[in-house]
């Protein structure tokens, strides 16, 4: 009886951990003057989003992006959220004032898993969630499954320098090696763009694209 109360105040006590981490990112992630730096509308101009269009955001914390994409993609649109982290997939899936539409599906999947259906997106996001992938070339072929011949790959990240709420700098990905990477794995840059202050913002056409 004690090792079974045990492991329940356990579970408990994780449970609440995860949902404290969550609460404390998503406080941070979802500040209203975000949108002043991250400039989501800006970023959904770039990609082209449009009305009844399949989106996917791969590991984007607290899902800013996500609501930006079911918003642009409307009802008849498809959205994805795919992330390693539980505590923001619950995040997503029971949001703070948030109702989530019926078009919009939240799951976990490896980090280097997309996890996504094949062949049927028109965009995919990755927000600050590259450099947790640790065999890219991969992962790069297996996104390039999930998308459209049309369809884009957009990659927002950190810029090098100090930076509050970025990760160390040694855990950042650098424009140029994430370009060279892609290029090499078959993938062609078709806009690039240095509007947002603290980061980089790049899109590419998948091998093969039309």
């Amino acid at each position: 009886m004690k090792r079974l109360v045990t492991i329940i105040l356990a579970g408990i006590l994780c449970a609440w951990t995860v949902a404290s981490a969550t609460e404390e990112w998503a406080g941070v992630f979802l500040n209203p003057e975000r949108d002043q730096w991250q400039m989501p509308h800006l970023v959904m101009r770039l990609m082209g989003v449009q009305t009844g269009e399949k989106a996917a955001a791969i590991g984007t914390e607290s899902g800013l992006y996500v609501r930006w994409l079911s918003r642009w993609t409307g009802g008849n649109g498809v959205v994805y959220y795919v992330s390693p982290d539980k505590g923001a997939v619950e995040y997503i899936r029971n949001p703070d004032g948030f109702a989530l539409p019926d078009h919009l599906n939240a799951f976990l999947a490896a980090p280097d898993d997309p996890a996504l259906p094949k062949g049927e997106l028109d965009h995919l996001l990755l927000v600050n969630s590259l450099h947790t992938v640790q065999k890219r070339a991969r992962y790069f072929k297996d996104l390039a499954r999930t998308l459209k011949p049309t369809g884009r790959l957009t990659i927002i990240d950190w810029q090098q320098g100090e930076i509050e709420n970025a990760p160390p700098e040694e855990k950042r990905l650098s424009r140029d090696s994430v370009v060279a990477e892609l290029t090499e794995a078959g993938w062609s840059l078709v806009t690039e763009s240095v509007a947002l202050p603290y980061q980089y913002l790049l899109i590419f056409h998948p091998p093969g694209a039309e």
